[in-house]
């Protein structure tokens, strides 16, 4: 074997030698950490943004995008003799304004305002927002209210796990492309 790195013999000579920008590969993986964090925290503020205005919107619309089981007529009723809107989720308002778009650590949330009560409830109940939007999503134990999925049937409409996914990958990417100059191909 001669001196340099490689591998010889009478018939053959393999020489190893790094080519290439290594300084680019070096900068790229000293910062991947930071890249993935920042396009994670873009991405996932995105994806929840656009996910609370998509509850927020079925919720004023009464869920119509959903074949939803129409309210009793009994309900239908007394919304109209109270001058409310008869469609599911509309009330006083307080459902569509309890919903929030918050940051908990580092991850973005969608949900309803911690203890948020509806004041027309009466002093007597304890009955939160949050708990009106579970019976609302599975239904009451005794089957008088069916169940009206709007919180799932919107992550479906919204695209999923999937857009999610998409999402973070198109966000990763892009800041591949403004750091580093690299484009990649999105599967």
């Amino acid at each position: 074997m001669n001196k340099r790195k490689g591998l010889s013999n009478k018939k053959f000579h393999v020489v190893v030698k790094p080519i290439g920008d290594w300084a680019k590969l070096h900068k790229l993986v000293y910062d991947l950490d930071n890249l993935i964090h920042t396009a994670y925290n873009r991405s996932s503020k995105k994806a929840a943004t656009k996910f609370y205005r998509m509850v927020r919107s079925n919720i004023q619309d009464g869920g119509s995008k959903f074949a939803f089981p129409k309210l009793a007529q009994s309900t239908i009723d007394r919304k109209i003799a109270l001058g409310f809107d008869p469609s599911p989720f509309v009330f006083y308002g307080y459902y569509y304004r309890s919903v929030k778009l918050f940051k908990k650590k580092d991850q973005w949330h969608v949900g309803i305002k911690k203890g948020a009560k509806n004041p027309k409830t009466g002093k007597g109940s304890n009955f939160t927002i949050a708990q009106y939007a579970s019976v609302l999503e599975t239904g009451s134990r005794d089957g008088k209210i069916p169940a009206r999925p709007l919180w799932k049937e919107t992550f479906k409409l919204f695209g999923g796990q999937k857009k999610v996914k998409a999402m973070m990958i198109a966000s990763i990417a892009y800041e591949l492309r403004k750091r580093h100059n690299i484009r990649t191909k999105l599967f």
